[in-house]
């Protein structure tokens, strides 16, 4: 994290998701195996350079003397939130 700022990895990572978000539907609805695993390919790097800083970030928004129990009531919350996420889906549909 001395060289590469985390910050900056997780916001190209959202940027290039977000960005490349509808040409990836394309890609994957064009019904060729190649565009396929290339949109896959892609999608994988940018989730990968959006969740690898994310341990060296939480660790930098705590203090020592807390980083632990923060960190993990930080997890704990959004695993609770975002695990609701399959029901109020099918609830929808």
């Amino acid at each position: 994290s001395k060289r590469i700022n985390p910050q900056k990895m997780m916001f190209y990572g959202a940027l290039g998701m977000t960005l490349f978000t509808i040409p990836f539907f394309f890609l994957i609805h064009h019904g060729s195996l190649l565009f396929f695993i290339f949109a896959e390919f892609i999608m994988v790097l940018l989730i990968g350079l959006f969740f690898a800083p994310t341990a060296a970030i939480m660790t930098q928004l705590f203090p020592y003397t807390i980083r632990y129990r923060g960190v993990a009531l930080g997890n704990c919350l959004g695993l609770a939130i975002s695990g609701t996420s399959p029901y109020i889906s099918a609830v929808l549909i």
